[in-house]
């Protein structure tokens, strides 16, 4: 959601950090609505992290440049991110 950039947070660039097992991995992601022609995407990002329980920070970069860092997040649940704010579990 976001308050200074477009509130739904077109153009959110957001890096995931966890574990792969033993193996540290970062994912990326750029939220877009369009995958073509006349078409639009709902205003969420997935992230496929395998086996692991925990992912140990979401940094999302607003368009307004705003950066929030959300740490020990839990894994296998849907969140709304916050301009400024928290990162808060989906009911």
């Amino acid at each position: 959601i976001g308050r200074t950039s477009n509130r739904l947070g077109v153009g959110a660039r957001v890096r995931i950090e966890y574990m792969s097992g033993d193996i540290a991995s970062h994912q990326y992601r750029t939220l877009w609505l369009n995958t073509g022609y006349a078409s639009m995407n709902a205003p969420i990002l997935h992230f496929g992290l395998g086996e692991a329980e925990a992912v140990a920070a979401v940094t999302v970069v607003w368009p307004s440049g705003e950066t929030d860092v959300h740490r020990d997040v839990v894994a296998r649940h849907f969140y709304v991110a916050e301009e400024g704010g928290a990162l808060r579990p989906e009911p």
